[in-house]
């Protein structure tokens, strides 16, 4: 079978196609063939090298803390209004004590948030806010409605 594999850091020359043993496939395993593969830009941008001076490590790390910490606090809102706005969906898994303990999931999370991060404030708004920028310029100038409307 074969692979493409970066094998050291570096610009998109370092991928190498190689051919490498076939998986083995458990009983409870899937083995998926894929036609056509692609490489995103922004991986091998980063791989390179060519983003790692924007921030040190350390500041990378927090920020990803941050975005971790937030998105566990609106999935705990999330599964208080899905309780409340959709009770009939079939769900596999009910978390028990389901109010006291999704806020207190919440609070903890927006807590530990403010707490932690309080120097890399402004960076992480600057990220929300540069990914809505994207966000809704892409849905905007890809909008079957506003096209199909106008």
């Amino acid at each position: 079978m074969k692979a493409i594999r970066l094998s050291s850091f570096g610009s998109a020359d370092q991928l190498q196609l190689q051919e490498i043993p076939m998986p083995a496939v458990g009983p409870q395993d899937v083995l998926v063939r894929v036609v056509a593969a692609g490489v995103n830009p922004v991986d091998w941008k980063i791989r390179s090298g060519a983003m790692a001076g924007l921030f040190p490590v350390s500041v990378l790390g927090e920020l990803v803390s941050m975005g971790t910490l937030l998105a566990f606090a609106t999935v705990c809102i999330g599964v208080l209004i899905l309780r409340y706005t959709r009770p009939e969906l079939k769900r596999s898994f009910r978390v028990p004590f389901v109010w006291p303990i999704c806020i207190i999931g919440a609070l903890a999370c927006v807590y530990l948030f403010w707490q932690a991060f309080e120097e890399h404030w402004r960076l992480m708004c600057g990220w929300i806010v540069i990914g809505q920028v994207i966000y809704f310029g892409y849905g905007y100038a890809h909008s079957k409605l506003r096209k199909s409307l106008a």
